[in-house]
């Protein structure tokens, strides 16, 4: 089933030892799960997808925004409202 990230941030539990981050690499993930794709990349060595859904925010023009992200997230909340009113028929 699709996942939604609802808040994507990396806060320091030590606040004297701050990771230090790779800005150019982070840019390559939509700003939904930025943070959480770039620690996976490199500490797990996955390949992070990049198009899950994402923030409404990524329909827009800006630099990091991801149009396909946005649009899965409409199609995946239009979904869960068809599923929570009762529709059967649903293809997640």
């Amino acid at each position: 089933m699709p996942r939604l990230t609802i808040q994507d941030k990396l806060i320091p539990v030590n606040p004297n030892k701050v990771p230090s981050l790779d800005e150019e690499a982070l840019q390559k993930f939509p700003s939904g799960y930025r943070y959480l794709a770039y620690c996976q990349e490199k500490t797990m060595g996955v390949n992070v997808l990049l198009d899950m859904p994402g923030h409404r925010r990524e329909q827009s023009d800006l630099p990091g925004s991801f149009k396909k992200c946005g649009d899965k997230h409409d199609l995946l909340y239009w979904q869960c409202k068809k599923w929570v009113e009762g529709a059967e028929d649903l293809d997640f």
